[in-house]
């Protein structure tokens, strides 16, 4: 279903998914292996990868469905695997 705007152009009528996406990413998530920091969405800026990595264990998880204590890789250990340092300049916020 679309409606007409102002001037005449299609919009779909609905949800702003954008906005519920950035919602979902922003959202804070207890790290389940060391339960003393937050697992955060982050991008890789010359590869674009997006990655959710704990702030304090640096546990890594390739998407936000898996982050557990049972399937994590090591930050650094996945960062070599894509043949990039491991420095945190590595990563911008999302």
């Amino acid at each position: 279903m679309e409606r007409l705007t102002a001037i005449g152009q299609k919009q779909p009528i609905g949800l702003d998914y954008i906005e519920v996406l950035s919602e979902i990413i922003c959202m804070l998530i207890e790290c389940q292996r060391c339960s003393q920091g937050y697992v955060r969405a982050m991008r890789v800026r010359s590869t674009n990868i997006l990655l959710w990595v704990c702030e304090e264990c640096e546990a890594t998880w390739t998407s936000q469905d898996e982050v557990s204590a049972s399937n994590f890789e090591d930050y650094g250990t996945l960062m070599a695997g894509i043949g990039r340092s491991c420095l945190w300049s590595e990563l911008e916020p999302q």
